[in-house]
């Protein structure tokens, strides 16, 4: 028979022992679900930037085919510089994200879409710089390509934040199933434990 101080340290200790299970176990669902939220904002972001990507290119053909001489003003001018950069940056910051997710789809879209983007900024250029080059024909023709591939490319963003959520409401249920087993096992074991001595 074993004395009520040993039976007191062997309890402390497996109590401790399976506190300790349990917040780590805590810690670590916490983490991944921590990645998966942060995931899901940066891909609303994305969402949001791949759509204003669709604003840009329509505002830009249409400054540029509503007048003759965009260098007759040079407010219009500071304005088309402004929407050019922000053009490019923000097409620079979607294709960055596209790698990061290492989505086939998005990849062979933003191969698509490259050459038209650089050419709606080309033709842009040679229209601010009275380029003899300028087409408006072809700007048309680039800008009416580039919006579906737009649309396809925020759908396949769109398509990726609902995953993400997917694996939130996963994560979500997996930690409470996985904390009510941890709790009645625990408990369980603590249970016959103290039968046994």
């Amino acid at each position: 028979m074993q004395s009520f101080a040993t039976v007191r340290n062997n309890l402390i200790a497996l109590f401790l022992i399976v506190v300790s299970l349990v917040v780590g176990l805590i810690i670590y669902l916490n983490h991944r679900q921590a990645k998966h939220i942060a995931n899901s904002q940066e891909l609303g972001s994305v969402i949001n930037i791949s759509g204003r990507q669709r604003m840009l290119s329509q505002w830009l053909v249409k400054e540029v085919l509503k007048t003759d001489q965009v260098t007759d003003s040079l407010l219009a001018t500071n304005e088309l510089d402004s929407v050019l950069w922000l053009f490019e940056d923000s097409h620079d910051y979607l294709r960055e994200k596209s790698k990061q997710l290492d989505n086939k789809d998005l990849n062979q879209l933003f191969e698509q879409i490259q050459p038209l983007m650089l050419e709606i900024i080309s033709e842009v250029h040679d229209f601010q710089n009275g380029a003899s080059s300028y087409s408006r024909e072809a700007l048309l023709v680039a800008e009416s390509t580039f919006l579906p591939l737009m649309d396809r490319i925020t759908n396949v963003f769109e398509e990726e934040e609902a995953e993400t959520f997917e694996n939130i409401h996963s994560n979500v249920s997996m930690s409470n199933y996985v904390l009510a087993l941890v709790i009645i096992c625990s408990g369980g074991f603590v249970l016959l434990f103290s039968l046994n001595l």
